[in-house]
Order: structure tokens, then sequence, then C-alpha cells
């Protein structure tokens, strides 16, 4: 009987540490740590130059919110959970209303600049842009992410957006430069979305041979493991064939997209650019 009674005693316990534990990652809180060692936590609603106002909640049906505030010179170190409006952008990104995600991701950005939501909220607003085909833009805040955040883990990411919106704009020369300057740093198939943004760049300016060389031959020589970039590559090689009247090898490239994607959109495409190639030469040379 009072090994029984002990048994119970110990599985209360547990169920009340295991209550607690639940407790303390379903309801998540910030963190202020003075510097006299005391910890604060509770919802951070504000924090600039004037200080840091962290809202605390007492007692338990009736509970009571507080407000504390601390100047800087009280302040040793500050940590902050996910926001609420952070999370929702995210969603809201992931099931591609990218409006949506931008407005929340713009409340992240003014109500909490000083942390690293801020960050992630404005490089992920580019891309929402992106998205959207709002190049103008998205060339703006990857312009503000790359100025604000040179040592960001989306540094290179950023880098590309900004390209990419720079070509779609038609400001070909200034995308290049990026293209050109990410050369030594992108890997894998990032390093293919490089070659094949120079490509266009240089194929926008009719640099055929520049294109060819420095672009998309690139991608098709080192073989990249991303079937999608190598398939896009040598559709535009055979574009770039044909502008240099060199239709043997245009339609090599062509060919070459039918063999590795036969099933796919490309290949439709490439059949499409075939037929004039196969025709009569007095029906091309009339062109």
């Amino acid at each position: 009987m009072k090994d029984a009674l002990q048994g119970k005693h110990v599985s209360f316990l547990w169920l009340i540490l295991l209550s607690l534990i639940f407790a303390s990652f379903a309801f998540g809180y910030d963190e202020v740590t003075l510097k006299n060692g005391q910890v604060i936590r509770g919802k951070i609603v504000k924090d600039d130059e004037a200080g840091i106002v962290i809202e605390v909640t007492q007692g338990g049906e009736g509970e009571v919110k507080l407000s504390q505030v601390f100047s800087k010179d009280q302040v040793a170190s500050v940590s902050i959970e996910e926001p609420k409006i952070y999370s929702n952008a995210r969603r809201f990104q992931d099931s591609k209303k990218y409006i949506e995600a931008i407005k929340a991701y713009q409340e992240v950005i003014e109500g909490y600049s000083k942390y690293k939501w801020a960050e992630s909220a404005l490089f992920h607003m580019g891309e929402c842009y992106e998205r959207l085909k709002d190049w103008k833009n998205s060339k703006e805040s990857y312009e503000n992410f790359l100025k604000n955040y040179p040592k960001s883990e989306f540094y290179l990411k950023c880098q590309m957006g900004l390209a990419n919106s720079l070509l779609m704009q038609g400001m070909h020369s200034e995308a290049l430069k990026i293209y050109e300057s990410m050369l030594n740093m992108a890997k894998g198939e990032m390093a293919a979305q490089v070659h094949y943004g120079i490509g266009e760049a240089n194929l926008a300016q009719k640099r055929f041979e520049e294109a060819l060389e420095q672009g998309y031959l690139k991608i098709v020589v080192l073989d990249y493991e991303f079937p999608e970039w190598v398939a896009k590559a040598m559709l535009k090689s055979g574009d770039c064939f044909t502008y240099l009247g060199d239709t043997k090898r245009a339609t090599y490239y062509y060919e070459e997209v039918l063999k590795k994607e036969p099933d796919s959109a490309h290949a439709r495409e490439a059949k499409e650019k075939l037929k004039p190639l196969t025709l009569p030469s007095p029906t091309r040379g009339e062109d």
C-alpha cells in the first residue's frame, strides 16, 4: 500500500514536471538581462534609443499586464522570441500570398529593426517582389539589404536577386557586373544561375559569343547536376548559334534538349526552334 502511494506520488510529480516543461515550450517569452544579473521575462513592446519597454503578465485568471521600462545603461543583453507577425509573413509567402507577406514583413522591419527578424524580413520581402515581377521594388529591397547587412548569410542570394531585378529592367551592364563579381563565390546551383545570368546579360546586348563562352556553354560543359539549368542553357546556346548563322551547331543543341529532356516544355520549345532550321536553304535565306 505504501509503495503504491509512493508510486502515485512520483507519478504526480512527473506529471507536474512534464506540464512545466510543456508550458515552457508552449508559451514563449522575451528576456531582458540587466547588468545586475536580474532577468525579466515577458513581451518586448518597444526598443529604441530611449530604452526598452517589456510587458510582463502577472496573476492567473485575473491576469494583469505590467510594463517595465529600462534605460540602455541598465541592460546587459536582450533575447527575443520569433515575432508572431514574422511567422505570419512566412506563412503568407509559403502560400504564395505575396502582397499580404510584404505587408507583414514591413511591420516586422518597422517594429523589430534592431533584431535579426528585420534582416530576414527585408530579404524575403525582396523575394516576394520578385515573385510578383515588381522589379523596381525588388531592386530597392535588395539594395537596402546589401547596404545594411553586408555580412549576412543572405548576402549572395541578395546579390543574385538584385542582378536579376536589374536584368529584368533592361539594366544589362549593371546586372552583368554583379553576376561576374559572384563567379568565385557561388557554388552548386547558384554557380549555374550566375553563368546563366551572364549569358542573359550578354545576349540582351547582342554579344552572342560572350553569351556562349562566358555563360551558357559554361553550364553545358561543366554539366551541372541541375537538368533544368542545363536544358535552358542548351536552348539559349542554340539561339546564339542561330543568331551567328551557325545552323549546324544550333541544331545540335536543340536536338540535345530533345534527347535529355524529351517530355519537357524545353523539348517542345526546341522542336519549334528546329523547324525553320530544317527548311530548304532558299526559304531560310529569305529570312
